[in-house]
């Protein structure tokens, strides 16, 4: 067999043009193999954190070498496998030398973190945006066209002939194919509207981009026979697609754990609803609300549910332990310093593992006599929350996170919702709060423009609600009908309360009407807009 190798091999000499062929079903592994990487690089793109963190720079990394590394120079060297030379002779095959091979593989993955740095410029002129758009574009295509051409040049037993008209048809290829995917992508995710299919889309549209630079530069190609390998060099062939397929493989598995992990997501935030729960509400000038990375709130449990006193108890506006929140969270310079042992004694009492100490009066922990107020749990729980969002906005606790909004608001209504309860609503009748699984309380605001720009170099993002809203309601399990009404009211606080008070002058005539209730606190008349005043003329 070794031997009439060599004699078919001596058929061609060096110099000669080696006629080739393709392989179709090496073709559409090639295929599948790009869209892996595209896949898990649309994946990773559209849960990049914004900012200039550690965390956000390694993120974008990690997208460049999906990409480049796995969507490109994978399917490069698995679409070159493709090609069969002089009938498929063994020795006439394509060997790569390892210095253009390793320079290929770094090339795409500088020119995509470039790439992917244009496209997350934060830019409101539509011309501009339009600009980097094509910037980023044209980056991403030229990484596709300069990874094949130099991964080519690794080629050490042939020299390849391009004719020019197909150099200028892939690259065309390459840049304009870039250039519509990655302007959709961040189209959509810009506007919250990026759902799965539209994300798969944009993937398989970049798949087909490489793929369609890749085969079309190869068809003209014509293959220059320079030497004849030893008997040892064709399995040197086999290498590089060895690796792509083993990085190809990763890719895939690591796209099926990020839907698990997004799955997993989804249920810790709808449990949430069944919690006693602490969010900021915060509003740019052009009323866009600021969520997370995955278009929610910026939440922290306070604890898992609140402990009633009687029978007929509620937490509400009305509740005293309201009162003291409204007090702490109006001069956190009282209790700043008792956070550190709050945490420590929550820790204790193991509240963090939905152990609730004040709900038992048998627990060997319980004492009794220190902590005859079993609110005291929920309060300490309230003031570790508030530090913790703090923590997690990076910002100070005294005077970082705004007023608090006046108003509870129920979670994990859903259910009631759906068997015909159209009105639910916070401080409304006890019947309806019967079906409240969790309760949300809100700090609010309206930002500034440093403070936007802080909130946006801290990885959140800002949304318009009506973007948004679908995310926010599933997570806090209430019909969206009624969250973009209170999201109304809770804008329109954030308004007033930004708005300075000026200073009364003269003399007034102040109303102080009280209303008592059986079994509540008396109810002072107040205004709407100035629940802190009295109403006076």
């Amino acid at each position: 067999m070794a031997s009439s190798l060599v004699d078919e091999a001596i058929n061609y000499v060096p110099g000669e043009i080696i006629p080739w062929h393709f392989t179709p079903s090496i073709i559409v592994a090639s295929f599948f193999a790009s869209l892996s990487g595209t896949l898990l690089t649309i994946e990773l793109l559209q849960r990049k954190r914004l900012g200039k963190s550690l965390v956000s720079r390694v993120h974008l990394f990690a997208c460049s070498v999906s990409m480049g590394l796995i969507g490109i120079w994978c399917m490069h060297f698995i679409g070159n496998r493709s090609i069969a030379l002089a009938g498929g002779q063994s020795r006439l095959q394509l060997v790569y030398s390892p210095e253009y091979t390793g320079l290929s593989c770094v090339l795409p993955v500088i020119g995509l973190t470039v790439a992917f740095q244009i496209a997350e410029i934060s830019i409101h002129s539509f011309v501009w945006r339009r600009l980097l758009d094509v910037a980023c574009g044209l980056m991403a295509g030229l990484s596709i066209v300069s990874m094949h051409y130099v991964g080519n040049l690794g080629i050490s037993n042939y020299t390849l002939i391009y004719p020019r008209r197909y150099i200028v048809a892939a690259c065309i290829i390459a840049v304009g194919d870039s250039t519509i995917a990655l302007a959709l992508f961040f189209y959509f995710k810009e506007r919250w509207i990026s759902v799965c299919w539209k994300r798969c889309l944009c993937a398989l549209l970049l798949a087909v981009g490489v793929c369609g630079m890749h085969f079309t530069a190869s068809v003209g190609c014509q293959y220059q026979l320079k030497r004849i390998p030893p008997e040892a060099a064709p399995d040197a062939r086999n290498t590089p697609v060895i690796v792509a397929a083993t990085m190809c493989f990763v890719a895939a598995l690591s796209c099926l754990l990020i839907l698990f992990y997004v799955r997993y997501r989804n249920i810790v935030l709808a449990n949430r609803a069944q919690h006693m729960m602490l969010a900021c509400a915060y509003f740019d000038e052009h009323g866009n609300i600021m969520v997370t990375n995955e278009g929610t709130l910026p939440s922290q449990r306070i604890a898992k549910r609140f402990v009633l006193q009687k029978f007929d108890d509620h937490f509400g506006i009305h509740h005293p332990v309201w009162f003291w929140i409204w007090k702490v969270s109006s001069d956190w310079n009282s209790v700043a310093d008792l956070i550190p042992r709050m945490r420590a004694h929550l820790q204790r009492t193991n509240v963090t593992t939905g152990y609730n100490t004040a709900a038992s009066s048998r627990s060997s922990i319980y004492d009794e006599e220190s902590y005859h107020d079993s609110t005291v749990l929920f309060r300490e729980g309230y003031c570790v929350a508030a530090a913790d969002l703090a923590a997690q906005l990076q910002v100070p606790l005294v005077d970082g996170l705004g007023p608090l909004y006046d108003q509870v608001l129920g979670t994990g209504l859903l259910t009631a919702y759906q068997h015909g309860l159209k009105a639910l609503d916070n401080g409304t009748t006890q019947q309806l709060t019967i079906f409240e699984k969790g309760q949300l309380l809100f700090y609010t605001r309206r930002l500034s423009s440093p403070e936007i720009d802080h909130y946006t170099a801290a990885g959140f993002r800002f949304a318009p609600l009506n973007r948004v809203e679908g995310a926010i309601a599933n997570t806090m399990q209430i019909p969206i009908g009624l969250l973009a009404i209170q999201m109304q009211r809770v804008q329109d606080f954030a308004y007033r309360a930004s708005v300075p008070c000026p200073p009364k002058q003269g003399t007034f005539f102040v109303c102080l009407a009280a209303l008592a209730r059986v079994r509540d606190s008396f109810r002072v008349l107040v205004p709407i807009d100035r629940q802190d005043e009295l109403p006076d003329v």
